[in-house]
């Protein structure tokens, strides 16, 4: 069990555009996910400065990337 979930991550990894599957960020299941960057973002206060701190990469459903700050990711497939 432990390859088929390192061989289903890797072709996760290594493929662009939308796969179907469970969000990262909510866990809703079969929903179309495209790869994404999350970033943490602190507004700006009285004492203290805003700032945006980016973070690791997930995959995510519709409703989270219209929700939450991120940025599409895309990059080169590898090769082959």
């Amino acid at each position: 069990m432990y390859r088929c979930a390192l061989a289903a991550e890797s072709w996760r990894d290594r493929y662009r555009g939308p796969v179907t599957g469970t969000c990262e960020s909510c866990g809703r299941e079969d929903e179309p996910l495209v790869h994404v960057r999350r970033y943490y973002v602190t507004p700006e206060a009285w004492d203290t400065p805003g700032k945006v701190e980016p973070a690791g990469t997930e995959w995510w459903c519709f409703s989270c990337r219209t929700h939450y700050p991120h940025e599409p990711i895309d990059e080169p497939v590898g090769d082959g």
